[in-house]
């Protein structure tokens, strides 16, 4: 049976400190991450969560609220789940030399590792080229890998120097410590740490401006930019964007979750987004999708539960893709907001600070619209001040310091009156005066394409591309999906198996992720080397850490996708369709 040790380390006040033997290993642990539902939106994976069991001794060591608690353990304590692969042993490294700050290692004999993989490097004189680093094989002999170090070690590097690779299975942070009251009871913790895309669930977009011309992988970046630092991921890997955004982020109104604006990113060019294992935010383009190939193949002997879908719930055999062109006004001169009602007051030396939206002129009431090229705020045509509510007081615009940082689709005002009285923001007639000017961003020209015929029973689902508004491709797009889902011949639902049967199974288990390509052969269900995506992984960790593998799975096209100049996708009839 193959054998793998699984470590589980919390990055307290000392550091990362490993905690495995704390782990109550009488209780199942498990890690759940990737994307929700195999279906046409779902595209972007949900909070992902490593649930498992602490033993609470010394009493109280794992409850955040006792005082005798380890140092640094609280919520939002950065957590790691490793697994080592038990023909992975630590191998001897010959030299380790340092051109800046790459390390370049040449092993003793040939490793087996592959370009991305994690390895832990110790023993190292030099303590930067220790730790745990993702190595870069590509165009290196076979017995030598490179990784980043940080700082300026010797080179090279002394000590007696082992690496050994690695497998992440969960970076996260600790979201909940519930502990068992009572001395006479059996002193454990249930603990759950959430993976990176639950701080994007949580963290509004607001403060980003419009992006015109822009790759999806562009809009991402910004996306998360635009969130706290400290809510980031810690490393992104996003594929080359295909496609380019004529105008995105033009309607975003309050409260809006980076997950979702994410998520309309990824729906608008057909993508995939998730965080891998190891915490880095991945975006896959539907390039990289088309050309992939099966990472591992399953048959009725090495899976031990297949779900076949056969219900028409999963079927969509009409498909709406619906773009919304934005048009742009030609000139910075559209008033984008503007204050009504009564008067706005500002006592001496005091300020207005307020956010603001931008509306449509012509509906100020309920469209939200975006705005380019805002007009820094001119005294006496977009604001002024008057001592008297009504007018007819002494003019106090001079008095005001007027600042306006604009948004994608809106802003805030921070205004503040110098002057030893009130200012009521109006003009000398008493009118409101406090307004944006720019060039204002509109969808108005919806536009709706079809694939697909319906049969005995239609099953419609209407898609919105948010920001691609490509007729050709939305065209494309809904021919796609309705070979896709239009038959549940090729779907696969989950399967399961159980990693320890063998070191090549196990390895399976370890490294695949969501967004990687396996097919399946299973003789009961019908299914015939069908290839389907991984989008959500899910493992239990059983006692005698035996793993039991669970994917989720997402039906690929039964086509390959027409790309130019490549072999086996571009003999236009015999071995591709045209695709997008």
């Amino acid at each position: 049976m193959a054998v793998v040790d699984i470590r589980v380390e919390a990055n307290v006040t000392a550091g990362w400190v490993d905690i495995t033997t704390d782990v109550d290993g009488d209780v199942a642990q498990s890690v759940d991450y990737g994307i929700d539902g195999n279906r046409p939106l779902d595209v972007v994976a949900s909070t992902g969560e490593f649930a498992f069991t602490l033993l609470n001794d010394p009493p109280g060591r794992y409850s955040m609220k006792h005082d005798d608690r380890l140092a640094g353990w609280a919520r939002g304590t950065p957590m790691r789940v490793r697994a080592i692969h038990g023909a992975d042993l630590a191998d001897a490294v010959d030299t380790i030399t340092r051109a800046g700050s790459t390390a370049t290692v040449e092993m003793v004999a040939n490793h087996a590792l592959n370009d991305g993989d994690w390895v832990e490097v110790v023993g190292a004189d030099q303590s930067e080229y220790n730790g745990l680093f993702q190595v870069s094989t590509l165009g290196l002999p076979a017995d030598t890998f490179e990784y980043e170090v940080t700082g300026t070690p010797a080179s090279p590097a002394s000590g007696t120097v082992t690496a050994q690779r690695f497998y992440y299975m969960h970076r996260g942070k600790v979201y909940r410590a519930t502990p068992t009251a009572g001395l006479a009871r059996d002193r454990r913790v249930a603990v759950v740490s959430h993976d990176a895309m639950r701080d994007l669930a949580e963290a509004d977009v607001r403060e980003i401006d419009v992006q015109i011309d822009q790759s999806e992988d562009d809009l991402i970046d910004a996306a998360l930019d635009a969130i706290p630092a400290a809510m980031q991921p810690i490393a992104r890997d996003l594929d080359a964007g295909v496609d380019t955004m004529p105008v995105a982020f033009h309607d975003i109104g309050p409260g809006v979750k980076c997950m979702t604006l994410v998520h309309d990113i990824a729906v608008a060019s057909f993508g995939l987004a998730f965080v891998k294992a190891d915490g880095t935010f991945r975006y896959v383009s539907r390039t990289t999708r088309a050309t992939g190939s099966s990472e591992y193949s399953f048959t009725s002997l090495n899976c031990s539960h297949v779900d076949s879908p056969t219900d028409q719930d999963d079927i969509f055999n009409l498909i709406r893709l619906r773009i919304r062109p934005a048009t742009v006004d030609a000139t910075a001169s559209t008033v984008l907001w503007a204050a009504e009602g009564d008067p706005i007051e500002i006592p001496a030396g005091g300020t207005y600070q307020a956010r603001i939206e931008f509306r449509d002129p012509d509906n100020r009431q309920n469209t939200l619209i975006g705005g380019d090229d805002v007009v820094t705020p001119v005294q006496g045509t977009d604001y002024a001040a008057n001592s008297a509510s009504g007018g007819g007081g002494a003019d106090l615009s001079g008095d005001l310091s007027v600042t306006f940082n604009d948004f994608a689709a809106g802003g805030e005002w921070v205004i503040v009156n110098n002057a030893s009285v009130t200012a009521y923001l109006v003009n000398s007639s008493g009118v409101p005066l406090l307004q944006v000017r720019g060039k204002g961003i509109y969808d108005r020209n919806p536009q709706t394409f079809e694939a697909g015929t319906g049969g005995m029973i239609v099953r419609p689902i209407t898609i919105d591309l948010r920001y691609n508004s490509n007729p050709f491709f939305a065209k494309s797009y809904a021919d796609y999906l309705d070979s896709q889902y239009s038959s549940d011949e090729s779907q696969i639902g989950m399967l399961e198996f159980w990693g320890n049967v063998d070191d090549a199974q196990l390895r399976a288990a370890l490294s695949l992720e969501p967004g990687a390509i396996v097919d399946l052969s299973e003789e009961l269900t019908g299914l015939d080397a069908v290839d389907a995506v991984v989008h959500r992984k899910s493992t239990s960790i059983e006692p005698g850490n035996l793993l039991v593998c669970r994917l989720s799975l997402s039906p690929a096209a039964p086509f390959r996708s027409w790309l130019a100049g490549v072999v086996t996708r571009s003999e236009a009839g015999q071995t591709t369709v045209v695709g997008f």
